[in-house]
């Protein structure tokens, strides 16, 4: 069965020229998910932070593929 995932994202626009933008998955579905990457494309190369729990898998010019820590589980 297909997972039902949301993605959510808020972006800040804050420092100018240098903003944030926040993205979170959440899994409706009713089984937990793993092993997984959120690939999605930018104008602006995205750099996960230090405590995000993700990293950047892959990047082809704006295409981006984000991983999170081996061994996570994304629960209902």
């Amino acid at each position: 069965m297909a997972a039902l995932l949301t993605l959510h994202s808020a972006y800040e626009p804050d420092p100018p020229g240098h903003g944030t933008i926040a993205l979170r998955l959440e899994n409706n579905g009713d089984d937990p998910i793993e092993r997984f990457r959120l690939a999605l494309t930018s104008v602006v190369k995205l750099e996960p932070g230090p405590d995000s729990g993700v990293h950047l898998a892959r990047q082809i010019s704006g295409y981006h593929e984000l991983a999170p820590a081996a061994g996570f589980v994304l629960g209902p």
